[in-house]
C-alpha cells in the first residue's frame, strides 16, 4: 500500500489551486531543476523569516 504525502493529497484534490510544493513538483516533472531549486530556497527563506519573527515576538512579550 502506498501512502500519500501532503503534496500528493493536494494534487489529488485540487484543480486550479497551486501551492508552492505543487509548483515545485511540476518544475521537477518538467526537468526545470533550477526553477525548482529557486522555489525551494524562497520557501525556506520565508519559513526562516517567520521563525525569527515568532521567536522575537515571544521574547519581547515575556520581557514586558
Amino acid at each position: 500500500m502506498r501512502s500519500l504525502s501532503e503534496t500528493g493529497a493536494t494534487l489529488a484534490v485540487t484543480g486550479k489551486i497551486k501551492t508552492i510544493p505543487i509548483l515545485i513538483v511540476e518544475f521537477v516533472e518538467r526537468g526545470e531543476f533550477n526553477q525548482a531549486a529557486f522555489a525551494c530556497v524562497v520557501l525556506f527563506i520565508i519559513a526562516f523569516a517567520f521563525l525569527i519573527i515568532l521567536k522575537h515576538n515571544k521574547f519581547s512579550k515575556t520581557s514586558q
